[in-house]
């Protein structure tokens, strides 16, 4: 059966983004305000248990017989799914890997090692030094193909050149794994719209980085100008 639609799994992503936008800070400031906030660990928790649930689905219970008979205690704790393979786990982390580890997406792969709730499997990239550099950093396993990181995954982070986000994100997606790719989307809009429609299709998510929309100081404007009228906006790269 497919999985119905949530939003929790989409906060899982946005909470991703929001700390992306927090990459000004210190490793320790934002451990800091990880822990203090904790609402990181909330919402990761929330998504955790619909992804998961999703990787690893609960096979039909059989009709019950004519005549059951009882279990013994000792066996009904671990009782395995028809199909031989433990029953899943609601406490099993998130598996996460970071795919293209040039200037953002080594963000995503420090962000990804302050994160409670997941389990950060590795990375790929092109550059095989700065791959086994990275790596070794946040003690994760190295991926020099990464359709060889794709099997051992629920979620990826994309941050390749935009002419390769089609193919890397479609392959994912097929795989059903969920992603978060960089911006923009894609190259063409044809692409954009492949992607879309592959995430529609695997019932995953496919959310893009755009994660100014999660800036709090964004955020705040957006009340103080609900009561204001707009005249003109002006705006400047420091």
């Amino acid at each position: 059966m497919a999985k119905q639609n949530s939003t929790t799994d989409v906060d899982f992503i946005r909470a991703l983004a929001e700390l992306l936008n927090e990459n000004d800070l210190t490793e320790l400031e934002v451990k800091r305000e990880y822990g203090e906030a904790d609402r990181m660990n909330v919402r990761v928790s929330r998504a955790k248990q619909v992804i998961q649930a999703a990787a690893h689905p609960v096979a039909p219970m059989a009709a019950p017989q004519a005549a059951p008979v009882a279990a013994p205690a000792a066996t009904e704790a671990a009782a395995p799914s028809s199909n031989g393979a433990a029953p899943p786990s609601s406490h099993l982390p998130i598996r996460i890997g970071v795919i293209g580890i040039g200037n953002m997406g080594q963000h995503h792969a420090r962000i990804l090692s302050l994160l409670k709730d997941i389990e950060f499997i590795g990375v790929s990239d092109i550059s095989v030094d700065r791959g086994l550099d990275l790596a070794s950093k946040y003690r994760v396993r190295f991926f020099e193909d990464y359709r060889d990181l794709i099997p051992l995954v629920d979620a990826v982070c994309i941050a390749v050149p935009t002419r390769l986000h089609h193919a890397v994100g479609l392959a994912c997606l097929r795989a059903g794994v969920h992603v978060l790719i960089e911006k923009p989307i894609a190259a063409s809009i044809a692409e954009a719209e492949s992607l879309v429609n592959a995430a529609a299709e695997a019932n995953r998510v496919l959310q893009v980085g755009h994660i100014e929309r999660f800036n709090p100081a964004f955020k705040e404007l957006q009340t103080v100008l609900q009561t204001e009228e707009m005249l003109a906006i002006e705006a400047q790269r420091m």
